[in-house]
């Protein structure tokens, strides 16, 4: 419901089970230096937690900045709840991704933004492990 710099620490298993790999196969069919790979790694993690920081930063700085990289009110609408926002930046530190691939949405300080998260609140009985991982794949 809330986010700032730890939600970039939190993941689903099944995202890091995923992602561990699509990374091993890539280093077994591209072949990346360790070096590539430890920067890669470096400059992913601290975008990301960039981009879920909850900085306040001036909102025409960040218009500037998303002509480059992901902002954190360019990520924030990825979480947020309103429909226009759905589907949308995905990029995790070139904005120019989201561009090419005709998911940017640009926002404003309005109504978009207010609510984040899950379009139902958790609550304890959502925190026990089975529901945890079914959360994904759960309609709501």
């Amino acid at each position: 419901m809330e986010i700032d710099v730890t939600t970039a620490a939190r993941f689903h298993i099944g995202e890091l089970v995923l992602s561990g790999f699509s990374k091993c196969l890539m280093i077994l069919l591209w072949g990346p230096s360790l070096w590539g790979l430890i920067m890669f790694d470096l400059f992913v993690n601290l975008a990301s937690q960039f981009h879920h920081s909850n900085l306040g930063i001036v909102f025409k700085i960040q218009d500037l900045m998303e002509k480059i990289i992901v902002t954190p009110r360019m990520h924030r609408c990825h979480h947020a709840l309103h429909p226009d926002c759905f589907n949308t930046n995905f990029s995790t530190i070139l904005s120019v991704w989201d561009r090419l691939f005709k998911t940017y949405h640009r926002v404003g300080e309005g109504a978009e933004m207010a609510k984040v998260g899950l379009p139902r609140p958790r609550g304890p009985e959502t925190m026990r492990l089975s529901p945890f991982l079914r959360g994904p794949f759960a309609e709501w």
